[in-house]
């Protein structure tokens, strides 16, 4: 499962990387400064292709974390069976890979959860163009 899961992540986070930014619509964070400030949509988007394609219902996190000298920030994943399923950590000075896919990570020690819900009863309308972008050129 891990494998899988992360041979998907990489694919959809290397295809997003391949997509002009400028084809997103200006509400999606996808098209600004990606990986940067793009954890939400990202796992939001990543999460309705797991979904469609292979079945997958993950829950999309969001936690928040006070930082030593920094304010209070918020980052977002994916939970699935146990696995945290990222595509934007590397937007963190520590983190070098473009996807995790770990049921323990030290990133997330730092990081509370302040919601969790599934992909399936929660995909907002605003993602639907985005989706749709990055799901016809996607071969997975």
């Amino acid at each position: 499962m891990k494998d899988q899961l992360r041979l998907i992540a990489v694919k959809v986070r290397e295809t997003i990387e391949t997509i002009d930014p400028n084809l997103f619509p200006e509400e999606c964070q996808l098209r600004n400064t990606f990986p940067n400030g793009a954890c939400g949509d990202s796992s939001m988007l990543l999460g309705k292709l797991l979904l469609d394609n292979f079945d997958v219902d993950c829950d999309y996190v969001c936690g928040s974390s006070l930082l030593e000298g920094h304010e209070q920030e918020t980052h977002a994943w994916l939970g699935y069976k146990g696995y945290k399923v990222d595509i934007t950590a590397d937007q963190f000075d520590q983190i070098k890979d473009k996807a995790i896919v770990e049921q323990s990570h030290f990133l997330y020690d730092d990081y509370g959860e302040n919601s969790r819900k599934r992909i399936s009863e929660s995909f907002p309308d605003e993602l639907i163009s985005s989706y749709e972008i990055i799901k016809n050129r996607i071969y997975i």
